[in-house]
């Protein structure tokens, strides 16, 4: 391994050990999984989820779920209210008021 690297935090990503050092051209990769971690399956679609919550989230709100969220202004359509308040602001240039959606 290059000296440049020093891997001493619990979670295996490696930092340099002089930032004012010029990068180059060194490319920065987060390991990949171990191939013995846990990883959570859903039953329905077979998508692979690293944590339990994360699969309960997508039980709940996405796997077989329709959108529940539409914009008033086009066709998009979504599951998540926080991804329609981005997407009215972004696209439509919406002033949301006390983060609540007012039509």
């Amino acid at each position: 391994m290059n000296n440049k690297y020093n891997n001493n935090n619990s979670n295996g990503n490696y930092h340099r050990i002089n930032p004012t050092q010029p990068i180059g051209l060194d490319i920065f990769t987060s390991p990949a999984r171990p191939i013995d971690q846990k990883t959570f399956e859903c039953s329905d679609c077979k998508k692979k989820y690293m944590n339990s919550v994360s699969l309960t989230r997508h039980k709940k709100y996405e796997c077989q779920n329709p959108p529940k969220f539409s914009c008033h202004m086009c066709s998009f359509k979504t599951r998540y209210q926080f991804t329609l308040k981005a997407h009215l602001i972004r696209l439509h240039n919406v002033v949301l008021e006390n983060s609540v959606i007012q039509f």
